[in-house]
């Protein structure tokens, strides 16, 4: 399971270089490379809205992991991470 930081569009990341944030680009290539079995995007920009956020996540999918269907509910991706999202881990 990969946890990461998704605070900025490509864009803005450009602008913030530095800052401890990462880009939603960064993040997905990183889960790509590993092939993590799970991936959670998470730490939006606050001002980002859900209808942002939603359309950002889809175009990152399409880009950057075109083997995923392009919904919230696919298995292995949850997008973006919302308040009251739950997974049970197995060892």
């Amino acid at each position: 399971m990969l946890i990461h930081d998704t605070q900025y569009t490509e864009a803005e990341y450009q602008m913030r270089i530095g800052l401890g944030h990462s880009s939603i680009r960064h993040a997905f290539e990183f889960a790509r490379l590993t092939d993590v079995k799970h991936f959670i995007p998470f730490h939006h920009d606050p001002t980002h809205s859900d209808d942002e956020l939603d359309r950002m996540f889809k175009e990152a999918v399409a880009e950057l992991c075109p083997t995923y269907a392009v919904t919230p509910s696919r298995e292995g991706l949850s997008l973006p991470s919302r308040e009251g999202l739950s997974l049970e881990v197995e060892c």
